[in-house]
């Protein structure tokens, strides 16, 4: 029996998806504290990070739609490169996933101490 990926999105999934892009802000200060240590050339810096996502994007969507599975972020890594490279990118994904919350709410901090 194939199991098929849930095409729907609750109510609790859509608060999450939205307050998620609403505190995602902390990736701006990312800008000001390499213009504040490089000065007016971490533009450049920058313009090869969006290269580099650009060719990580293109490779996922030409690679994503061969594996329509829930997680396939770290599917995919697991069928491409191997066992070991999948559980190691898997643990590094949690890792980063943690790590995203206590950055917003910094952010949030930095940003909220202008107005309190």
């Amino acid at each position: 029996m194939v199991k098929k990926l849930k095409r729907e999105v609750g109510f609790s999934g859509l608060i999450f998806a939205s307050l998620g892009g609403i505190i995602g802000s902390g990736w701006l200060f990312g800008p000001l504290n390499a213009a504040h240590i490089a000065g007016p050339l971490s533009i450049f810096s920058w313009l090869i990070g969006a290269v580099t996502i650009l060719f990580l994007g293109l490779t996922y969507a030409e690679v994503g739609p061969l594996f329509p599975r829930a997680g396939a972020a770290a599917h995919i890594a697991n069928v491409v490169h191997g066992n070991l490279l999948g559980k190691i990118w898997a643990w590094l994904l949690f890792m980063f996933y943690i790590a995203i919350a206590p950055v917003e709410v910094i952010a949030v901090l930095t940003y909220a101490d202008n107005y309190i």
